[in-house]
């Protein structure tokens, strides 16, 4: 690196010093931190999240926040179209906003964003640098495969999961955040070292999820951390129920999250750290720490037949017939660190991912009368949600019909968690009939949630403002059981076996076919002949017939008994009934050579008229029953003509002027 290089790269980091948190040397690189930068259309991510912690903090630039920035430099209908919402303005209107920006806290703010995507873009990189040499280098001489599951591969296993990208992709680029040093590739040829953690959470002015406590285990199963941690904020509720902390316990308390957070930051500096955790999302969310490689048994575990993410205490006690929760029914983080440990250990030692059945439990009565009210926009009020259902229960009644009961619905626990976009609700009905038919009666799409409940996405109209229309907003409706009243309702597994696969246009065992000529599973009699077969129609003594009775039923049988034995019987899917399997072309020239006969091959092309019978004008290519001059059925040869209407006269009179046999003795 030349000397001038050197000397801007110091100052740059000097100026990044003052920010929250800054990156080692070794990290920085040649321009890591060059927040001076002009910005690009590239940078339009970083520029929505800067304008979007201005406005949660309130930050004003020399021109205002950023509605009023808007309202000074863009026209009415440009703030209409795009509100406040940052993502959906020009990348220039982003631009002019933060330059607007000019204090010290401001530009510490920009420049911890700015290092942030930086550091991101490095390690994309790092990632795709990696790959590229793996496939360049030869690869490796294999040894024997280790049997079973390692940690590294329980990693690869949660990182596959559809939700990890969601939910581990967090906000390190907040104030306070700290974000653990990372490998391009994990680093499976050391060994790793685990730590297990959970943390109790209380409920404060500064949201839902604010740190009340904190355990970390190592892979023995001995304590590393436990602390009692004081909340930022003032506490509104301490969720007693459920973590059994009381006002008491925090008295003297004097630990503080960043305290805590230096510990568990101190105990994951080596990339082949692997954290353990069930949804370890929110406790690394609490404690404002971005780290990976990490193992969650809510992602590696699965129940069977639902996407819903099992909970720990079932785990616990379904894998490893052990309960977590004594009688008081009180959380305690030490004991969840360890139970996410020993599943995690659990799968080590038997090598594989076990299924996981569903809880088999009931929902309460008193649920049953409620409807689940979700993704509901922060504006929604309770008289909005009631009007999703008395609207839809006028209209049910139909034209012409009486008009149904009114619905008595009460709208409870109308709310919006901090940090999130949407909220909840929950509608309350006199009684489950009401719930049901209030549910019935929605119009929307239905479709089914994680726990198999039926639910339905349906429209939630709120008002604009006055004289203008009212605007439309997608919330889901759900019912608070499955069927009978379980809690959860798991799809139907498939059924394996001749018996049970459904066929393109064959129903399961049991039902009837809805196409002809289409082969039931396990049938091997019908392949290769469905078109044939479905000219072929039983019949005995002039009728139709059946072949329930075990055998195959016809107005012609095999003259032979080679004949009879290349026609065959199969028995059919459901194992009953016994079908003639008619020889094919092959099959009658070998059963013709070994009685002897002339094999008569079928011309390959169609016949004239002329040619069809012959001198005396007989058809010498379909046999005819000597009485009625009808063609026996099954015997046909493939590729033969049909009897024309003349021939069929003149054998029919020729076959009359002939004397039968018991005749001619009769006249001797």
């Amino acid at each position: 690196m030349k000397v001038g290089q050197q000397t801007k790269q110091e100052e740059v980091l000097r100026e990044c010093s003052s920010a929250e948190f800054a990156m080692s040397d070794d990290e920085a690189g040649d321009g890591a931190c060059d927040v001076r930068a002009p910005f690009t259309a590239k940078d339009r991510e970083v520029l929505a999240r800067i304008v979007r912690e201005a406005q949660e903090r309130k930050m004003e630039g020399d021109k205002g926040a950023f509605l009023e920035f808007l309202q000074k430099t863009q026209p009415k209908n440009y703030i209409a179209l795009t509100r406040t919402n940052p993502t959906t303005h020009h990348f220039q209107v982003l631009v002019d906003f933060v330059e607007t920006l000019t204090e010290k806290k401001h530009r510490t703010m920009i420049k911890r964003h700015r290092r942030y995507q930086h550091q991101l873009l490095r390690e994309k990189t790092a990632r795709l640098d990696a790959a590229a040499k793996q496939r360049k280098e030869p690869d490796a001489p294999k040894g024997e495969a280790s049997a079973g599951l390692d940690v590294w591969q329980l990693v690869k296993l949660t990182e596959k999961h559809q939700l990890f990208n969601k939910n581990y992709t967090l906000p390190s680029y907040g104030k306070g955040w700290v974000r653990t040093p990372r490998s391009p590739e994990h680093p499976t040829s050391k060994p790793a070292k685990i730590y297990a953690m959970d943390c109790e959470m209380c409920t404060t002015t500064r949201g839902d999820r604010e740190l009340l406590g904190v355990s970390v285990v190592d892979s023995d199963g001995a304590v590393v951390v436990k602390t009692l941690v004081q909340p930022r904020g003032a506490v509104a509720d301490l969720k007693t129920g459920i973590t059994g902390i009381t006002t008491k316990d925090l008295e003297g308390v004097t630990t503080t999250l960043y305290d805590v957070q230096k510990q568990v930051f101190a105990l994951c500096q080596d990339s082949s750290t692997v954290l353990i955790g069930h949804s370890l999302q929110h406790d690394l969310m609490t404690l404002q720490i971005d780290h990976r490689p990490v193992i969650d048994t809510a992602l590696v575990y699965k129940y069977t037949g639902l996407a819903i993410l099992p909970g720990l205490a079932y785990l616990a006690e379904e894998v490893l017939e052990k309960p977590i929760r004594d009688s008081s029914h009180f959380h305690s983080s030490e004991e969840d660190a360890r139970a996410s440990l020993h599943l995690v250990q659990h799968l080590l030692k038997i090598g594989m991912i076990p299924p996981v059945p569903p809880p088999n439990e009931k929902v309460p009565k008193e649920l049953l009368m409620e409807l689940f009210v979700h993704r509901l926009p922060p504006e929604a009020t309770e008289d909005a949600v009631r009007s999703l259902f008395q609207p839809a229960a006028d209209a049910e009644a139909g034209a012409g019909a009486a008009p149904i009961k009114q619905l008595n619905v009460t709208i409870k626990n109308l709310k919006v968690e901090a940090g999130k976009k949407f909220g909840t609700a929950s509608a309350v009905f006199d009684n489950i009939a009401d719930a049901n038919d209030a549910f019935k009666a929605l119009v929307g799409e239905s479709h089914k949630d994680g726990g198999g409940r039926q639910q339905k996405k349906v429209q939630l109209m709120l008002s604009t403002g006055e004289g203008k229309p009212m605007k439309g907003h997608n919330v889901q409706v759900r019912k608070n059981a499955g069927h009978g009243g379980m809690k959860f309702q798991p799809a139907k597994e498939p059924v394996d076996g001749a018996q049970g696969k459904r066929k393109r246009g064959v129903e399961v065992a049991g039902g009837k076919e809805e196409k002809q000529g289409v082969q039931k599973a396990g049938d091997p009699g019908q392949s290769g002949e469905g078109s044939a077969n479905k000219r072929m129609k039983a019949t005995e003594g002039g009728g139709k017939g059946s072949a329930g009775n075990g055998e195959a039923s016809g107005g012609a049988t095999p003259d032979t008994g080679e004949e009879k034995a290349a026609a065959g019987t199969t028995k059919d899917a459901r194992g009953g009934a016994k079908k003639a399997r008619r020889p094919n072309a092959r099959q009658r020239a070998n059963l013709a050579r070994e009685a002897g006969k002339k094999v008569i091959r079928p011309q390959k092309k169609t016949p004239s008229k002329k040619d069809q019978s012959g001198a005396d004008g007989s058809n010498t290519s379909k046999p005819v029953e000597p009485t009625t001059g009808k063609r026996k059925k099954g015997s046909e040869t493939r590729g033969s003509a049909e009897e024309t209407p003349k021939a069929k006269k003149e054998k029919k009179q020729s076959t009359e002027e002939t004397p039968s046999k018991e005749g001619k003795e009769g006249e001797h």
